[in-house]
């Protein structure tokens, strides 16, 4: 609109995208807010692509100018305020992370509402220590093992089936030159560090979701 060309004039001495050339764009983080609240059918189809349509021209200029973009929308946000709030079932929702003090809430809130609960990242590593299982020298936090071990109990409790991976890919050490393996996760050696899940595990989680009418 007019007053958002007024704004970019003043920034940066152009009324609109397009006037901006390579020269300005070359190499440059762009930040791009768009207004991608389209209308959606019961199935989550689009219906009106319109403003999807509309942002197009203004993304195309940037990338061949050489822009790197960063698109940001509201879309997103409300499809999981939605999905989680009023889901279709069964639900599935997907947890990783380095650690579980960071996921406490995320994970005890979508115990209370999801079918099945699927665990990645470095926080599976303190649920593997809390089952009795070697972990090797992954990170683990040893102050939330109780907190793992209530949580286990709790999906138990609620009938959520929560999945942790049967699989994982290992190195020797945390480095881009490190010896990788994949090994089962109940057999990591001593000295070896716990990275993330393992293909079988993948497949798993894979098959798993297709057995959901609602995944975040």
């Amino acid at each position: 609109g007019a007053g958002e060309k007024r704004l970019l004039r003043r920034r940066t001495g152009y009324a609109c995208v397009g006037d901006l050339a390579a020269a300005d764009l070359e190499g440059k983080h762009v930040l791009v807010h768009a207004d991608l609240n389209v209308p959606l059918d019961d199935s989550q189809n689009i219906t009106d692509d319109t403003r999807v349509r509309a942002a197009i021209p203004t993304i195309k200029h940037l990338i061949s100018n050489g822009a790197k973009v960063i698109l940001s929308s509201h879309l997103e946000l409300d499809y999981l305020v939605g999905a989680v709030s009023n889901p279709k079932r069964p639900f599935a929702a997907i947890v990783g992370g380095s650690k579980v003090s960071s996921k406490i809430g995320v994970v005890e809130s979508l115990l209370e509402k999801c079918d099945i609960l699927l665990l990645g990242g470095g926080m599976i590593f303190t649920f593997y220590k809390t089952q009795g299982l070697p972990v090797g020298t992954s990170l683990v936090e040893d102050d939330k093992l109780e907190l793992a071990t209530s949580l286990l109990a709790k999906a138990k409790e609620k009938g959520v089936l929560l999945m942790l991976p049967t699989d994982v890919v290992i190195a020797d050490k945390f480095s881009a030159e490190a010896n990788c393996q994949v090994v089962a996760a109940s057999a990591i050696p001593d000295g070896w560090i716990g990275l993330d899940i393992g293909p079988d595990s993948v497949a798993a989680f894979s098959s798993a979701l297709e057995t959901t009418q609602t995944d975040i």
